[in-house]
């Protein structure tokens, strides 16, 4: 390696298809294209990403348990560590802190910067009071709720900046093929994880009162990863609630635009959700986006109250779903609106930001 040639360490938490880890493989492809820079990634988990990551960037995988293997575990760490530079390393996420924990003292050398995609609640769930965030020297955040919640009265904190999340919209087909007149039912969509943060439980709710409030009109549609065992929870409640045709559980796929190409609107039922990627998809494919106030990015994007229910309501939910595609050209003007707003969280516009933020450009 040139001893002039910059590099980066990005620590992550897994590899795995949700929000946070496909922001890092964007921004880590994209670095490796446009920028001459060596790049490593530390995670604490491995999953179906790996392979897109090793791409672009040299990988170690350390696990997240301490084990009897933790001094092989050290010993490889130190040996990864001493490639780079000392340069830049890049904590994504909150919950790649452990990792910060357990290695402060070899991360010391480093300037360090923390980009934070997750909101108070799951802050301090993850991080309790071992966030210290005066070892940073600079912080991303993804919405002003994040960024309040860092600035306190006579503390000293790093340079704090908001930069919003990102998609690619290369090769992004938004085109809608559904037909003008559409037969059948409505399609809802959920995308995510299926987990308490994400409200699959509230999602689920809120599709058995639709299939009683509004018989054979709409379809619920979750897609994203679920586990076996909350796959096999949903289908029982399902069943038991007699949804039939009326829900269905995809699971994980990376197909996930031909379902917006066929949705009819986006309920994003989560609880906290900071700068979700889906509601800016979703406003790329011109679909209303159904939300709870008070739970992150989604109120701070779209700030348009025929969207906003209150928080948990899954009795407003079903009501303001079917008002709101019940006379969806009411509510054209705003989506055109949204759409151009997205457009404008595109990668190649918001990563040169993100490394003008950490010094990288």
């Amino acid at each position: 390696m040139k001893r002039d040639r910059k590099s980066i360490l990005f620590v992550g938490h897994e590899a795995y298809r949700t929000g946070a880890s496909l922001l890092l493989l964007n921004l880590i492809r994209w670095i490796f294209i446009h920028r001459d820079i060596k790049l490593y990634l530390l995670l604490m988990d491995g999953g179906p990403l790996i392979e897109e990551y090793k791409k672009y960037a040299e990988v170690l995988v350390l696990s997240k348990k301490k084990s009897v293997y933790s001094y092989v575990q050290n010993f490889r760490f130190r040996l990864f560590l001493k490639k780079m530079k000392d340069d830049l390393v890049y904590f994504n996420t909150v919950a790649s802190l452990k990792l910060y924990e357990r290695y402060k003292l070899q991360f010391s050398p480093f300037r360090k910067i923390l980009h934070v995609h997750e909101m108070p609640f799951s802050i301090t769930e993850l991080a309790g009071t071992n966030l210290n965030i005066e070892d940073f020297h600079s912080v991303l955040v993804v919405n002003s709720r994040i960024q309040d919640f860092f600035i306190k009265p006579n503390v000293l904190v790093p340079k704090i900046s908001l930069v919003t999340e990102y998609i690619d919209l290369k090769g992004f087909d938004s085109n809608n093929n559904k037909s003008n007149i559409t037969l059948g039912k409505k399609i809802v969509l959920g995308v995510g994880v299926a987990s308490w943060r994400k409200g699959f439980d509230l999602f689920l709710q809120t599709a058995a009162i639709s299939f009683k409030k509004f018989p054979g009109q709409f379809k619920f549609v979750w897609v994203g990863p679920i586990s076996k065992q909350d796959r096999e929870r949903a289908e029982y409640d399902s069943n038991l609630l007699g949804l039939n045709n009326s829900f269905e559980l995809v699971g994980e796929t990376d197909d996930v635009y031909s379902y917006f190409q066929r949705a009819d609107l986006l309920f994003l039922s989560s609880r906290e959700d900071p700068f979700p990627l889906v509601m800016l998809e979703a406003a790329v494919f011109n679909l209303p986006v159904i939300y709870f106030q008070g739970t992150g990015g989604a109120e701070e994007f779209f700030d348009y109250k025929p969207f906003e229910v209150q928080y948990g309501d899954c009795q407003e939910a079903s009501e303001r779903i079917h008002s709101v595609l019940g006379d969806l050209s009411k509510h054209q003007i705003p989506l055109d609106q949204f759409r151009r707003k997205a457009l404008e969280c595109d990668i190649e516009k918001v990563i040169p930001k993100i490394l003008k933020e950490i010094g990288i450009d």
